[in-house]
């Protein structure tokens, strides 16, 4: 089944979005690009992380340490996407 996609023009890319996150990283990976070019066209970009992170290395690092580390890289990766820490919302779901 071929899906009936078409690029975003400008006018579309220039509103704002609201990206849902599942997980920290999941914005990056899943349309980091897209942010980018949003945020290049002064569109308002906010972001939702719905877990905390804080299982992912349960082995290696505990949950309140791990929870600290994604919640600092999740803020460094919305800087390097341009996206302020202002918009960026933490739902802490464990």
């Amino acid at each position: 089944m071929t899906a009936n996609a078409a690029p975003l023009n400008e006018h579309e890319l220039a509103r704002s979005a609201l990206v849902v996150a599942p997980h920290p990283d999941d914005e990056s990976l899943g349309c980091g690009g897209t942010i980018l070019r949003k945020r290049g066209l002064a569109a308002t970009v906010t972001i939702a992380f719905l877990t905390d992170g804080s299982h992912s290395h349960e082995r290696q690092v505990g949950p309140a340490d791990m929870r600290v580390r994604r919640r600092a890289e999740a803020l460094r990766a919305a800087a390097a996407l341009d996206v302020p820490a202002s918009d960026v919302g933490f739902f802490d779901i464990e």
